[in-house]
C-alpha cells in the first residue's frame, strides 16, 4: 500500500489564507542597454568610446543631451600662481610674476571630478610655473598714445605657450611642495609628466591627454600685477592652486604716456595701490571668466568704446559693464580710468589690462572619428558587440 507523504511547500511560495499561492521569490531585471540609435547619436557628437557612451546614456536615462554634458569636452583647467607680482609690503620692491595654466582632458565627467585627476592637473601647472624661464623684461610698459590699444603691446608677449614636449619630459614638481618645505630627493618620487599621465590612465581606466600649457613668468616690473579666477571648481581652493571648468589669468599694468615716471613710481609704491591692485586684478580675471571675453579692445579703428549692447560687444572686455568690479555699471575701460585716477595715476597714464588667458575645458574639441569609423561602430552595436 502506498503511503502518501505531505508535500513540502517552499518558503518562497507559501499559500495565502484564501488558498492562492503567492511567490515571494525576487527577480532582478537586467538593466536595458541603451538603444543603438542613441549610442550612435552620442558617438557622432563626442569623442568617447562605445562603452563610455553606453554608460553615460544609462546614467542619463537615455537622454542624449544630458549624456553629452557628461562626456563632451570633459577635463579640467588648472592654474597655479606662485607669485602675482605684488610687493611684500607697501614701498617694497615689486616681485616677479610666476604662474601657469593647463588644460588636461579625459573622456567623461566622472573622471574629471576625481581628486586624482585634479591633483594631476595642478601638479602639471605647478611644474610649468616652476620650470619656465622668464621673458626678457621690457624697458617700459608704455604703448605710445592713448589711442593705441594697450593690449597690442610693442614688447614681447608676457604669455608663453609652453611646448608640450618640454612639459611632458619634465620631472613633476608637486603643487603640495612649497619653497620653504625641505624635501629629501631620495624619498621624493621622481616621475615625468608623461609617466604620471600614463599612471593615471591605468588607475582610472580612461584616456587622459594634456592639451595645452601656458605660463606667465617675468622678472620684477614695477606696477605689473597678475590676477586669476576659476569657475566651476571641483575641489576646495588650495591657495595658489585651483582647478575647474573655466579659468583665467590676467596681467594689469601702467600704460599710456606717463607725465612723470617719478610720479608713477610714487603712486604704485603707495599703500592704496599695494592694497587694491591685487583685488583689481582678480576682479578683471573674474570679469573675463564671467563673460565670454575674446579681446581687450575692439579693432584699431575703435577708440574708447561706449557701447556694449550688441552680443559681439560683450566679447570685448572694455565694452562690458564692470559687473565684477564691485558691481559697477560703468564700462570696464571707464572704471579702470577712474580707479587709476583715484590711486594717483592720471591721464595720459592709466592702469590697463595688458594681456589675458581665458580657457574653458573642452572648448573646440570635436570628434576625431571618420565617417567610416562611425559606420563600423554602428555595425558592431547592431551585432551586439
Amino acid at each position: 500500500m502506498l503511503r502518501l507523504l505531505p508535500r513540502t511547500i517552499p518558503r518562497t511560495c507559501q499559500p495565502s489564507p484564501n488558498g492562492i499561492r503567492i511567490s515571494a521569490r525576487l527577480y532582478s531585471t537586467p538593466t536595458a542597454r541603451p538603444p543603438v540609435q542613441l549610442v550612435a547619436e552620442l558617438r557622432k557628437r563626442t569623442t568617447v568610446s562605445l562603452q563610455k557612451a553606453r554608460e553615460a546614456l544609462a546614467a542619463s536615462s537615455n537622454d542624449v543631451d544630458a549624456a553629452l554634458n557628461r562626456t563632451a569636452g570633459s577635463g579640467l583647467i588648472g592654474t597655479v600662481v606662485l607669485s602675482d607680482g605684488s610687493a611684500p609690503s607697501a614701498g617694497a620692491p615689486a616681485r616677479g610674476i610666476r604662474a601657469a595654466i593647463v588644460e588636461l582632458n579625459c573622456e567623461t565627467d566622472f573622471v574629471a571630478r576625481n581628486e586624482l585627476f585634479s591633483t594631476l592637473a595642478l601638479d602639471i601647472a605647478h611644474t610649468a610655473a616652476f620650470l619656465v624661464e622668464p621673458v626678457p623684461s621690457p624697458p617700459s610698459l608704455s604703448t605710445s598714445t592713448p589711442e593705441s590699444p594697450s593690449s597690442e603691446l610693442s614688447h614681447s608677449s608676457l604669455i608663453q605657450n609652453v611646448p608640450l614636449d618640454f612639459i611632458q619630459d619634465a620631472i613633476v614638481v608637486s603643487h603640495n611642495v612649497v619653497p620653504e618645505m625641505k624635501v629629501d630627493a631620495s624619498v621624493q618620487r621622481m616621475s615625468t609628466v608623461a609617466s604620471s599621465i600614463r599612471d593615471a590612465m591605468t588607475k582610472m581606466g580612461e584616456k587622459i591627454s594634456l592639451r595645452r600649457v601656458a605660463a606667465i613668468v617675468t622678472d620684477p616690473i614695477p606696477g605689473l600685477q597678475l590676477g586669476s579666477f576659476m569657475h566651476g571648481t571641483v575641489a576646495p581652493s588650495k591657495g595658489v592652486a585651483n582647478a575647474g571648468s573655466v579659468g583665467s589669468i590676467v596681467t594689469l599694468g601702467v600704460s599710456g604716456e606717463a607725465p612723470s615716471s617719478e610720479n608713477i613710481q610714487t603712486a604704485i609704491s603707495s599703500e592704496p595701490y599695494w592694497t587694491d591692485a591685487p583685488k583689481l586684478a582678480r576682479s578683471a580675471a573674474r570679469q573675463i571668466v564671467g563673460f565670454e571675453t575674446q579681446s581687450i579692445r575692439p579693432d584699431k579703428e575703435s577708440t574708447a568704446p561706449a557701447g556694449g549692447e550688441a552680443e559681439e560687444g560683450t566679447m570685448v572686455l572694455y565694452n562690458q559693464p564692470a559687473m565684477m568690479f564691485q558691481g559697477s555699471s560703468l564700462p570696464v575701460h571707464q572704471y579702470l580710468r577712474e580707479w587709476s585716477a583715484s590711486h594717483g595715476i592720471v591721464e595720459p597714464a592709466r592702469v590697463d589690462v595688458l594681456q589675458f588667458i581665458r580657457w574653458k575645458a573642452g572648448e573646440g574639441i570635436e570628434s576625431e572619428s571618420s565617417p567610416a569609423d562611425f559606420a563600423e561602430e554602428v555595425r558592431k552595436l547592431q551585432e551586439g558587440r
